[in-house]
C-alpha cells in the first residue's frame, strides 16, 4: 500500500525543512542522554554497554552473563519490556535460526551472522522526549530486577 508513504509525505510538507531539521537536532540532543541512561542501568545491574562507535542514535546493552540467564530466556525480557509499554526495544539472541522460503538465517535480527552474546538494542527515535528516556531507564531496571 502507499499509504505509509503518502502519510509521510504529507507530515514531511506540514513540517517543512525547518520543523524536520528541528526533530533531528532534538534527537541530537536526546542520543547521548539515552546512551547515558541505559549505561547506568547496565552498570547498575552489572551488564555492559556496548560501544558502536559508529551507530550515533541506536544503542545496545549485552543482558544475559551478568543476570544470570540463559540466552534462550532473554527474549523473555523483550516480551516483558514490551507489556510495560516499552515498545522498539529489539532482543538479539545469537545461534537463534529462521527459515523464510527455504533459505536459513543464522543469529535472526542480531546486526551479525556470529554476535558473541545476547544484547538488547534501543534507539532514539524520531520525536523522542526527555521523559520516555527517563520512563524507558525505570522500566528497564525495574523489569530486569523482576
Amino acid at each position: 500500500s502507499g499509504a505509509p508513504v503518502l502519510d509521510l509525505f504529507v507530515t514531511l510538507l506540514e513540517m517543512g525543512a525547518t520543523g524536520w531539521q528541528k526533530l533531528l537536532e532534538k534527537r541530537r540532543t536526546l542520543a547521548p542522554q539515552l546512551k547515558t541512561a541505559i549505561a547506568e542501568v547496565a552498570e547498575a545491574h552489572s551488564c555492559r554497554l556496548l560501544e558502536t562507535p559508529r551507530n550515533t542514535i541506536s544503542f545496545a546493552m549485552e543482558v544475559s552473563s551478568a543476570l544470570g540467564c540463559e540466552p534462550s530466556d532473554v527474549t523473555a525480557l523483550g516480551s516483558m519490556l514490551f507489556t510495560r509499554g516499552v515498545s522498539g526495544a529489539r532482543v538479539c539472541v545469537p545461534g537463534t535460526t529462521k527459515e523464510i522460503t527455504g533459505t536459513n538465517f543464522e543469529s535472526w535480527g542480531t546486526h551479525e551472522d556470529r554476535p558473541q552474546m545476547p544484547y538488547m538494542t534501543f534507539a532514539c527515535a524520531m520525536g523522542m522526549q526527555e521523559e520516555e528516556i527517563q520512563a524507558l531507564a525505570e522500566r528497564l531496571g525495574k523489569t530486569i530486577r523482576e
